[in-house]
């Protein structure tokens, strides 16, 4: 009797064994090959929290961010996907190359895009259409940004690095620009 239970244990260890064998390939196989939808939702979550990193989001707004980023990936992936549609393979590493040169030398802005539209060696035709499908994905990340800041508290908020194209009167001063306030008399 305990014989055929021993017997009986081990095949069937045996068994539970060899299927979480097979589930932890099966994962593997997965991962490799990655669900486009799931990769696109990590990364723009990825994205996302770091431009809320100063601020310390709660459990619950993390959830609903992340419940946000689903909403629209979709449309983001899609958005992407005509985008990436417009370049060769070529354009596409040259643009990647191009991007990370950029961040290496802390080339921001205007200045990055034009090193990124050299890179494509495009004509201007087809430029044109690059920057215009180029449009909405970033207007679907802003849209992104604006709802999940639409979470924060004021306090948050205030944490909030700033952005946009104003310079403030530190940032000129520290890349060494001055204003001048000139007094001119009335002419009417």
């Amino acid at each position: 009797m305990t014989k055929s239970r021993f017997v009986l244990s081990l095949v069937l260890a045996l068994c539970i064994g060899t299927i979480a064998s097979a589930q932890d390939e099966a994962k593997k196989k997965n991962k490799k090959k990655g669900d486009p939808a799931a990769k696109l939702v990590a990364s723009v979550t990825k994205q996302m929290m770091k431009t809320f990193d100063a601020v310390s989001l709660t459990d619950e707004q993390k959830e609903k961010a992340t419940a946000i980023i689903k909403e629209h990936a979709p449309s983001l992936g899609e958005a992407k996907k005509a985008v990436d549609e417009l370049l060769s393979k070529e354009q596409k590493t040259a643009r990647k190359e191009a991007q990370k040169k950029a961040r290496a030398d802390g080339v921001k802005g205007k200045e990055a895009s034009k090193a990124l539209f050299a890179a494509l060696n495009m004509n201007e035709e087809d430029l044109t259409a690059y920057k215009e499908a180029s449009k909405k994905p970033q207007a679907i990340n802003s849209k992104i940004r604006k709802a999940i800041a639409a979470l924060l508290t004021d306090e948050q908020k205030a944490l909030m690095p700033k952005r946009g194209k104003k310079k403030t009167a530190k940032k000129m001063a520290d890349t060494g620009v001055q204003t001048v306030s000139l007094k001119l008399p009335n002419m009417t």
